[in-house]
């Protein structure tokens, strides 16, 4: 993702940056993702990030795990590339 990048790789590269900066704590969720974007016009609902998240770990920067252990309702977790 560089150079003369599409819209949809310009929003992957932005959200991979956030993830970059949330990794320093622990675990990260879709919703800590979404939490700290939502500021920003493109990103106004949760729903904005499914094509960003899904290309980013298309293209091996992230891996997305779906989990129920919160009580029954599901989560998305998010583990950054190490090699990053």
């Amino acid at each position: 993702m560089s150079g003369g990048e599409d819209g949809e790789a310009a929003t992957a590269r932005i959200i991979l940056e956030e993830i970059k900066t949330l990794a320093g704590n622990g675990s990260i969720t879709r919703r800590d993702v979404h939490q700290q974007v939502r500021y920003r016009t493109r990103f106004k609902d949760a729903k904005s990030l499914d094509t960003p998240l899904e290309r980013l770990e298309q293209d091996g920067y992230i891996q997305l795990v779906t989990d129920r252990s919160s009580g029954g309702r599901l989560i998305t977790l998010i583990y950054l590339n190490p090699s990053l």
